[in-house]
Parts: C-alpha cells; structure tokens; sequence
C-alpha cells in the first residue's frame, strides 16, 4: 500500500539516513505520534495498543503502525541476536 502523508514518510526516511531510527518510539518528536494516553491512564502507551473509537483516533493509529513500518522496513517480530544464537 503506498504511503500517502508524505510528510510522515519524509520524516522517517530522514531518521532511517540519519543512522537514528533506534528507540523511535521514545524519541520526543514522536511521542505523540507513536504513543497515547489510556482513558484514565497516567503512562503512555504504544498505540499498537490503542483500539479507535473514532475515525480520527484510526487514522492516528494508522500513521503510527505506517512510520513503525516504514522505520523497521516492515519487519516488527524479535529477531536472533548474539545474545539468542540459533539452536545447534
């Protein structure tokens, strides 16, 4: 599906060049974005979590999800690391 906020996709690409796209979600320009608060919450959450209960509140969960694709290169699973090689 292609991205239509351009803006968003912009923003992200210059992320992904910059070498900074680790920690996304916490850095402070994204909080917004990438995060929101609970009915009745006091902590921000991610909003993978956030179920819409309004078009707005979908098209903000849409664009979340759109720039965690576009920062991962769509990959959003655990992977192998050093610390957890593949079994012998």
């Amino acid at each position: 599906m292609p991205v239509r906020d351009v803006e968003l996709a912009a923003h992200v690409t210059r992320v992904l060049h910059a070498g900074e796209h680790r920690l996304y979600q916490a850095r402070p320009e994204n909080i917004e974005l990438m995060t929101f608060l609970p009915e009745g919450g006091t902590r921000r959450v991610s909003r993978c979590w956030q179920m819409p209960r309004s078009y707005d509140e979908l098209v903000e969960r849409r664009k979340a999800l759109q720039a965690w694709a576009l920062a991962s290169y769509g990959f959003t699973s655990r992977s192998r690391t050093a610390s957890s090689p593949l079994p012998d």
